[in-house]
């Protein structure tokens, strides 16, 4: 049962020699039991406390019912009632039984299985043969991006710095914001800030910026106006926003910035 039982009543209805067992519940509901089948139940509006069934009047079956709220109400049980025999014997559910409506086996369907059949040690090969060089390609991808510093995080402790860069604007000019903080607890000084573009598409204001001492708690902010080049052409390419330090090959980290479709200009 899914409620606490408030009451419990026998149910004796002498006309049809049926005995079954009245459950009341806290959810408003009145079940009744033969052994361990549920064969009916009754909603109320109120929680009943109290049962009690028997002779009412002229009446052979009557349920009387005190409530929560203590109200009274007597229930009379239908003379014409079809009261269903239920095995006394736990089993499976009748749905059970029912036969499902399965398409027919293709032969397509018996082709597969027969190969799985006689070849599933060769397939688990293949899976695990497949799954290993997933597992290899990635590491090598995450090595490259360690490596050639693709992240928008420096993972060298000397210099752990965040970049971050958003796109304002509607074109054919643009403006990019680029944030810049440092997470060492040291300062942080001889960056550029320099930029990977397309520029047939795009050209910048600025393409390199000098980055002062970064200091450990500030945010810096830097901008920089993008321009696209051919904005009725509905054409769009990424921006890299690359931080290098002097002397250094290697960037110290990237942003990638995907740049919104320009709109045409309203101005002539």
């Amino acid at each position: 049962m899914n409620a606490t039982v408030t009451a419990i009543e026998c149910f004796w209805y002498e006309p049809k020699q049926y005995l079954a067992t009245l459950v009341a519940l806290d959810s408003k509901e009145i079940q009744m039991y033969q052994e361990t089948f549920l064969v009916d139940q009754l909603k109320l509006d109120d929680v009943a406390t109290s049962l009690k069934f028997g002779k009412f009047g002229r009446e052979e079956g009557a349920l009387v019912i005190g409530t929560k709220s203590g109200g009274l109400l007597i229930k009379l049980f239908k003379r014409t009632a079809k009261l269903e025999e239920k095995s006394h014997l736990p089993g499976p559910p009748q749905a059970q039984s029912q036969k499902l409506n399965v398409p027919k086996k293709t032969k397509i369907f018996v082709d597969q299985t027969m190969r799985e059949r006689y070849e599933g040690q060769r397939m688990h090969q293949i899976f695990q043969r497949d799954l290993f060089m997933l597992r290899l390609h990635t590491a090598q991808a995450y090595s490259r991006t360690i490596e050639h510093s693709l992240t928008p995080v420096s993972f060298d402790p000397d210099d752990m710095v965040k970049i971050s860069a958003v796109v304002q604007g509607f074109g054919p000019t643009f403006l990019m914001i680029i944030y810049l903080r440092t997470l060492s607890v040291q300062a942080v000084s001889n960056l550029t800030i320099t930029f990977q573009f397309n520029p047939r598409l795009y050209s910048l204001d600025q393409t390199n910026i000098p980055v002062p001492m970064l200091v450990p708690g500030i945010e810096y902010t830097f901008q920089t106006k993008v321009s696209c080049l051919m904005p009725d052409k509905g054409l769009a390419d990424d921006v890299k926003v690359l931080v290098v330090r002097q002397g250094r090959a290697i960037p110290l980290l990237t942003a990638l910035v995907t740049m919104p479709i320009s709109e045409q200009s309203l101005i002539d």
